[in-house]
């Protein structure tokens, strides 16, 4: 029930497919190349917080030179991948997307460094539900890499309406209901210990009484 509660905020939710594809086109991304003397999108990324990289000292003059240009050609490739059909009819990939452009635009691409967005795919494949929150676990990790800012990932105004919902009317209701289910299972282990002791108590009272009659019964 809380599951399908919380997919109501959030509709449409990315479905499996969505979520291998977003994953794909991500990671696609990140093996691409750039530069007068190409190298892979993940590595400029990742060069961001750490230019001492063995992979990056070759590169360190061009990544020097042509930074401005690589972030600029990492916004277009985020700005194109927003506007697909797909992922703009989409709330949370929209969001996502967005706060990418955003942190583009703050001169930070750090965080296409990290493979973990091949964690979404993964969760797509698992077998549960709410399969599309392995967004948010990805995006957990690379906050706490370093390598992406919470303030590009602050929901703007037309999304902040679902994570307030989310935070204030459905985890809190179902919190409650959390809370009573917990009070009817205290009560019903209390109950079975009550049973459990008065069913004890019989069998030792037959025992005892069986007993007294079986010695009653050799002695006569």
């Amino acid at each position: 029930m809380f599951a399908r509660a919380v997919d109501l905020i959030f509709v449409p939710v990315p479905t499996p497919d969505l979520l291998r594809q977003f994953s794909d086109d991500i990671m696609a991304l990140r093996a691409s190349t750039f530069g007068s003397t190409p190298c892979a999108v993940s590595l400029w990324a990742l060069a961001e917080n750490n230019d001492r990289m063995t992979e990056v000292l070759e590169h360190r003059a061009m990544m020097a030179d042509e930074r401005q240009a690589f972030v600029a050609h990492v916004k277009d490739a985020v700005e194109e991948l927003r506007h697909k059909p797909e992922y703009h009819s989409n709330p949370l990939i929209r969001w996502l997307l967005l706060s990418m452009a955003i942190a583009c635009g703050r001169d930070r691409t750090g965080f296409l460094g990290p493979g973990e967005w091949e964690m979404i795919r993964d969760g797509a494949d698992e077998k549960r539900v709410l399969k599309w929150t392995s967004v948010g676990q990805v995006l957990g990790t690379l906050v706490e890499m370093g390598v992406y800012n919470e303030q590009d990932l602050y929901p703007k105004r037309f999304h902040l309406p679902m994570f307030m919902n989310l935070a204030t009317v459905t985890v809190p209701q179902f919190g409650a209901k959390l809370f009573e289910l917990q009070g009817v299972m205290q009560a019903q282990s209390l109950q079975c210990r009550e049973i459990k002791a008065k069913l004890l108590a019989t069998a030792v009272t037959f025992a005892l009484t069986g007993g007294q009659l079986l010695v009653k019964y050799l002695d006569s």
